[in-house]
Order: C-alpha cells, then sequence, then structure tokens
C-alpha cells in the first residue's frame, strides 16, 4: 500500500467518508484496480488471467481493509465482491442515513462562535456543515445559512447584526 493512506486519514465516521473515498479512489487508480470496485467484474478464462485477477482482488481487497479502522471490518469482511465491500462503506455514510442528516440539521441550527474564534474560522465551520449535508442529499438554502450564521454570533454583534437585517 502507499504511503499516503496514513492511521488518521483511516475512514472512521462520516465526517471524513468524502476523503476517504476520493483518497481511495486515487490509490486504487494509481494501481490500476479501480475498475475492480466501480463495476462487478468475472472472473477470466485461463490460468494465467484467473492467477492475476486474483491476485488484483487480493491487493485491492488489502488497500481497502487498510483505509478504515477496525470497527467498519465486520461490515464488509462478509461481502463477496471488491465492488460490494466498497458500496457498503459508501452507503454506509452517503446520505442514506436519517440519524447523520439529523445531527448535521441540529449542528447547523447550534453552530455559535466560539470565544477567541476568528471569523473566517467560523465561517469555514457552517460552510462544512453545508457541504456535509449537501453531500447527503439534503437542500440548503442559502437564507437559511445566512440566518443561522447571524444568529450564531456574540451578543457584542447584535447592533451588526441589527443593521445586517434592515
Amino acid at each position: 500500500m502507499t504511503s499516503s493512506t496514513k492511521l488518521d486519514e483511516k475512514l472512521e465516521r462520516a465526517e471524513n467518508s468524502r476523503a476517504w473515498k476520493y483518497r481511495i479512489m486515487l490509490i486504487l487508480e494509481e494501481n490500476d484496480l479501480d475498475g475492480l470496485v466501480e463495476n462487478e467484474v468475472q472472473e477470466p478464462e485461463g490460468y494465467e488471467a484467473r492467477a492475476r485477477h486474483k491476485k488484483d482482488m487480493i491487493r485491492a481487497n488489502r488497500i481497502i481493509v487498510d483505509s478504515i479502522k477496525d470497527h467498519l471490518i465486520p461490515q464488509v469482511s462478509s461481502k463477496k465482491t471488491l465492488k460490494e465491500m466498497f458500496d457498503a462503506l459508501s452507503e454506509m455514510f452517503e446520505g442514506r442515513n436519517i440519524n447523520w442528516k439529523m445531527t448535521l440539521r441540529s449542528q447547523l441550527k447550534n453552530v455559535k462562535m466560539e470565544k477567541e474564534e476568528s471569523m473566517p474560522s467560523y465561517f469555514s465551520r457552517v460552510f462544512q456543515i453545508k457541504k456535509l449535508l449537501e453531500a447527503n442529499r439534503d437542500k440548503v438554502e442559502d437564507v437559511e445559512v445566512v440566518m443561522t450564521t447571524l444568529n450564531g454570533f456574540p451578543r457584542q454583534w447584535d447592533s451588526f447584526i441589527q443593521g445586517i437585517c434592515t
């Protein structure tokens, strides 16, 4: 496996699933193994072709398993193909989990600017939550993001907020 997959970059939860998927696809492409997770691949005819296919399957399997946290291994260990394994991991975190959407909605609704936090850092946090919701096929209106962002400002910003809202 290439050195670009570090322990802290392993798939663990929904927050890092998009980055994980992007990184793992790059690694698989680099090793000419991306077709094994994009399509159901039939075992080829001929001894040499089958041996190469099996070796490729084992390498791709190892790349995926080494890139996920241990608690996710039971989710994929029973899958028969690499495509099933990859799809199971992708679906686990991508928009099909109503609890995750509700958690993100709650985070967006309750986001507040922290003491000593810079304006760019605060905007970045709000934008990240918005992007996670959109990645999970949940439409977020711009007006909702603006109102949430303004409501998250500290009290000393009240006159500024009133001026903007007017």
